[in-house]
């Protein structure tokens, strides 16, 4: 378990949840989705056969993909944390869509267009 440092989730929360829905059959069947999605990013997360595509050496970045069954493209970012003690800086950074160093600033709106 992590504790953010600069815990600014009720902020973000707050400037957001007029997107969240109210209808408890959704509810229900986001967290069924999203359990299912989680299994999904588990195992590609920790698959083995990407291939090296990428990268940036100065933010410590290193990019990988692959197809899936033929047809589908994963790609997946290795970032590598060489100071413990900016966990919680980095967690705060990628949890805020706003930030201006998000990683993939449009796969939020993405996200963000699904949902409308």
């Amino acid at each position: 378990m992590f504790i953010f440092s600069y815990d600014n989730t009720k902020e973000i929360y707050q400037k957001n949840k007029h997107l969240l829905y109210t209808d408890p059959k959704e509810t229900i069947n986001a967290y069924k989705f999203m359990n299912d999605a989680l299994k999904q990013l588990e195992h590609h997360a920790t698959s083995k056969g990407y291939t090296r595509c990428g990268g940036i050496p100065s933010e410590n970045i290193v990019l990988y993909k692959k197809k899936h069954k033929k047809h589908t493209k994963i790609k997946k970012i290795e970032y590598i944390v060489d100071d413990p003690n900016k966990y919680n800086e980095l967690i705060n950074k990628f949890w805020d869509p706003d930030h201006s160093k998000f990683v993939y600033g449009s796969s939020a709106k993405s996200i963000q267009n699904i949902n409308n």
